[in-house]
C-alpha cells in the first residue's frame, strides 16, 4: 500500500525528532560538562535559566514600551483591520519553547565561559578600541547573516519545509515576542545558534 504524502511527512518528522533525541542523550552521556560548563550545583543552574527566562520577558516588554513610546508607525497588518489567522500556543509549541530555552541557556554559559577564560579575547580595559566594539559588532552582523541565510533557505525547501521549519510559520500573525521568535523546532533552533557562535567566533579571531 502506497504511503500518502501526510503520513510520510509525518513518518519522516518522528525520524527526524528521534535522532535528533538519540544524538543529544548520547552526546550527554559522554560530554555531560558541555551542558554546565561552569560547574554550576543543580540549584544554580535552574535559577540561573530562571532569570535568564525573566531578563528575556523583560526585554519583550521593554522593546513594546519603547515602540509605543517613540509612537512609530505600526506594521499594515495592524491597522488595516483586515483579519489575519491568529494561531494560538498548542502543546508542541511549549514543548518547543521549553526545550529551547535550555538550550540558550546553555548557550549563554558556553559563551560566557568562552569568553572569560579564552585568550584571543582581551580583558584589559585599556585594550578597547573602536576595531574591538563597533567594527567587531559588523562583523558579527554580516556573518552572521551570510551564514543564516543560506541555512534558512534550505530550511525553505519543499522536502525539508515540512519536517523543521513549518512550526515556526503556524503564527501568520506573531504579537508575543519571544513566544512567537522562539517558537521552532529545536534542530531549527541549534541551527540558528550556532550561526550566532560563528559570528562570534569570527569576530574575535579578526578584530580581537
Amino acid at each position: 500500500m502506497r504511503m500518502d504524502r501526510r503520513a510520510k511527512q509525518e513518518l519522516q518528522g518522528r525520524v527526524v525528532d528521534s535522532s535528533s533525541v538519540i544524538f543529544v542523550a548520547f552526546f550527554f552521556y559522554n560530554h555531560p560538562k558541555w551542558f554546565n560548563p561552569w560547574g554550576f550545583s543543580a540549584l544554580q543552574w535552574v535559577v540561573g535559566g530562571i532569570l535568564i527566562r525573566g531578563a528575556i520577558a523583560f526585554y519583550d516588554h521593554l522593546v513594546v514600551a519603547i515602540i509605543e513610546w517613540c509612537s512609530a508607525e505600526l506594521l499594515p497588518t495592524r491597522t488595516t483591520g483586515k483579519a489575519v489567522r491568529y494561531v494560538s500556543l498548542d502543546v508542541k509549541s511549549f514543548f518547543f519553547l521549553s526545550i529551547n530555552s535550555v538550550h540558550e541557556w546553555i548557550f549563554v554559559q558556553r559563551l560566557c565561559h568562552y569568553i572569560w577564560y579564552s585568550p584571543d579575547v582581551s580583558k584589559d580595559f585599556s585594550e578597547v578600541g573602536a576595531v574591538n566594539t563597533i567594527v567587531s559588532l559588523y562583523v558579527m552582523f554580516v556573518v552572521l547573516d551570510v551564514i543564516y541565510a543560506p541555512c534558512h533557505h534550505i530550511l525553505h525547501m519543499p522536502k525539508l519545509y515540512p519536517l523543521i521549519h513549518k512550526h515556526h510559520h503556524r503564527q501568520h500573525f506573531p504579537t508575543r515576542g519571544y513566544l512567537d521568535a522562539g517558537n521552532e523546532h529545536p534542530v531549527e533552533h541549534v541551527i540558528g545558534v550556532s550561526c550566532t557562535w560563528a559570528a562570534v567566533m569570527t569576530a574575535v579571531h579578526t578584530t580581537g
